[in-house]
């Protein structure tokens, strides 16, 4: 199994080598499920996971992957990927007929140790299903990363919508105990905004990668970094023009609806300002999609309710993806860990961490 690099070409993607997939047992023997609008669709060629349909009022189906061994009952982590509509799981072949697994999830491999702790679902996006080819271009790769309503949804409205419903269909299985959800880069945006409406029936949430005030903040950020006052300048227009009521066609290569109900209409700071749900925030200092003062600014606001539980771990070196700038190396299976650490034992408390103290603990809880 390869995992997409969030800063990886198209071009790349299509020639990641093959590697292996860890995975646990999960019982073959069919399960009866009482759950109106959950509905098991059988194993999939990506173990452990299994594909599911969650089918709402309408009839709409959203596609979700299930991990987890439903003999026994846990705590459920809702995950939510970022921006690209792509499938999260595709399969291919090389040239010499060998099989080659791509994802798009942050997370695509968990192990026994994981699984015994919690269950897992990664929500496809809308009109997208997984198990697919690979794209068989780099063009064709970045036509179907291209988001419409039909083809994995444009506004936020809809993505939290669809999370939600697969969050709710789950919780009233019986093998979830309790609803964690966890949102990378947007999907961080749309998690915030299935805690506002689903309330405390989630019990934590994690913002990895994403939380900041508006996707213009960050862009306002890497324009002064960059000591470009023109570029700023562009940016605070643009917000005019973009609120005007006028603005038509795509915006930063998206829909202008995207931009209007991610950044303006509502942010993560607006959903969960009236919220006692405990936060946990994920945030590399190398990462130059969603810089860090985002985070900073996020969890700033955040600790002004005194009585909020929150955990804001920045993690030095580390790019939007949990990997190191210099080496290489992919800490994301260890930040989401360093979550579970803290949710699952009653996310108490507000701290700010610096450095890798929790994902070495992690670390060294998985190796033994």
């Amino acid at each position: 199994m390869t995992k997409i690099h969030w800063t990886t070409s198209f071009a790349l993607l299509l020639a990641l080598p093959l590697l292996g997939c860890v995975h646990a047992s999960l019982p073959t023997a069919p399960v009866s499920l009482e759950s109106p609008s959950a509905k098991l669709i059988g194993p999939t060629p990506w173990a452990p996971f299994e594909e599911w349909a969650v089918i709402r009022s309408g009839g709409s189906e959203i596609h979700a992957y299930f991990a987890g061994d439903r003999r026994q009952r846990k705590p459920l982590v809702v995950l939510v990927q970022g921006s690209q509509c792509l499938p999260l799981f595709m399969i291919g072949k090389r040239p010499d007929g060998r099989e080659r697994k791509v994802s798009t999830a942050l997370f695509s491999e968990f192990t026994a140790a994981q699984l015994e702790r919690v269950h897992v679902v990664w929500v496809e996006r809308r009109g997208l299903q997984s198990f697919g080819p690979l794209p068989p271009s780099e063009e064709a790769a970045e036509r179907l990363a291209h988001c419409t309503t039909a083809h994995g949804g444009v506004s936020k409205r809809e993505r939290v919508a669809d999370v939600a419903a697969v969050a709710d269909a789950f919780a009233r299985s019986p093998f979830v105990e309790s609803i964690y959800v966890v949102g990378h880069s947007e999907g961080a945006y749309v998690a915030s905004g299935v805690v506002k409406q689903l309330g405390h029936s989630v019990k934590a949430v994690g913002l990895l990668s994403g939380p900041g005030p508006t996707q213009f903040f960050d862009w306002l950020v890497q324009a002064r970094r960059d000591n470009d006052s023109q570029a700023a300048l562009r940016v605070l227009r643009d917000m005019v023009w973009l609120t005007s009521g006028n603005a038509t066609g795509d915006y930063r290569g998206a829909a202008i609806e995207r931009q209007l109900t991610y950044s303006i209409e509502s942010t993560s700071i607006d959903d969960l300002a009236q919220s006692k749900v405990p936060i946990f925030v994920a945030q590399g200092t190398e990462d130059s999609k969603a810089p860090v003062e985002s985070s900073d600014l996020f969890v700033a606001e955040a600790l002004r309710d005194r009585e909020r539980r929150i955990r804001y771990l920045t993690l030095p070196g580390l790019d939007h993806g949990y990997r190191d700038a210099k080496s290489g190396k992919d800490y994301a299976p260890h930040v989401l860990d360093a979550f579970l650490d803290w949710a699952l034992s009653g996310a108490k408390g507000r701290s700010i961490v610096a450095g890798f103290a929790l994902v070495d603990q992690a670390t060294d809880r998985i190796a033994k």
